[in-house]
């Protein structure tokens, strides 16, 4: 009866190309654009039909993001 051998590992293994990967990486990637592009076009519309609203609601986000949290750690 043979001995069964262990399969040999190599120490340094280059990468395959995935076909699969690499084009669920594009499609994120894509979604991820049009979600951008529709959230700049939505901003664009509410800026030119409320410009006020626009830049009240730009200061709380700039000042929200500037005051530290509970930690106390800023952000940036």
């Amino acid at each position: 009866m043979a001995i069964p051998t262990r399969p040999v590992r190599r120490g340094h293994r280059e990468r395959r190309f995935d076909l699969r990967a690499t084009a669920l990486f594009f499609i994120l990637l894509a979604i991820i654009f049009c979600v951008l592009a529709f959230l700049v076009r939505t901003a664009a519309g509410i800026i030119e039909r409320r410009p006020l609203w626009a830049v009240a609601l730009a200061l709380l986000g700039v000042a929200s993001f500037l005051i530290p949290g509970p930690g106390g750690a800023r952000r940036l």
